[in-house]
Formats: structure tokens, C-alpha cells, sequence
């Protein structure tokens, strides 16, 4: 008798571990409510949405700081559209920064006959 409940209490404990698991056993990484913490822009290192689903009860926007630090933040608040806004532009400013372009004066052979041609002329 005391095997039979011990295997019914290990099927029991199989069962309800599957049934925990079923969505591929991960725990949900996000913000289960928002912080009344306000940051600046020094502060921040980078930024992403999270949207409310059958995991994540609320709307939020997840900042990193540059101390290692997450904070769940209230996306409708003021302080968080400009922090946001200003970490686009400077992202901006980085991908739009110029490269400058040389042009070379090497000459090249050409493939049909003997000329030379110039490149950047």
C-alpha cells in the first residue's frame, strides 16, 4: 500500500510539473508592476517596451542604467517620453555620423586592350 501512494504522489508531482511547464518550462522576464523612480538621460543605457499579455500584467517601458541596474516605468509619464525621445536622437547622431570618402588616383588596367583607367575621375 505505501508503494502505491508513493508512486500516485510521484505521478501526481510528474503531472503537475508538466502541466507548469507546458509553455516550454521559461519563467517570464518582465516587469510585474511600474516604479514611481524617475531617471534622467545620464542615467539610462537603453530602453524597450513591454507590452501587457497573458505574461506581463502591465504596460511599461524597461530602462537599463549605466550601473547595471532595470527599472519598469510608467510609459505615459512625461519624464519617460522625453527620455525616451532623447535616447532616439542620440542613436540618430550615431548612425548618421559621416564617414569620410577617399578618392583613390590609382591607375587600373582595363580589360579591353591597352588603356589605363583612372578611378574617381
Amino acid at each position: 500500500m505505501k508503494q502505491f501512494v508513493i508512486v500516485y504522489l510521484c505521478l501526481c508531482t510528474l503531472a503537475l510539473y508538466t502541466i507548469v511547464n507546458a509553455d516550454g518550462g521559461t519563467i517570464p522576464n518582465c516587469c510585474l508592476k511600474v516604479s514611481n523612480t524617475v531617471l534622467s538621460i545620464n542615467q539610462v543605457s537603453s530602453h524597450y517596451l513591454q507590452e501587457k499579455d497573458g505574461r506581463c500584467p502591465v504596460n511599461a517601458v524597461v530602462f537599463s542604467t549605466v550601473k547595471g541596474k532595470i527599472v519598469c516605468s510608467d510609459r505615459k509619464r512625461p519624464w519617460v517620453k522625453r527620455v525616451i525621445k532623447q535616447l532616439i536622437e542620440n542613436q540618430k547622431q550615431k548612425m548618421t555620423t559621416k564617414i569620410p570618402v577617399y578618392r583613390s588616383t590609382q591607375e587600373y588596367p582595363s580589360t579591353a586592350g591597352n588603356t589605363l583607367v583612372t578611378q574617381g575621375q
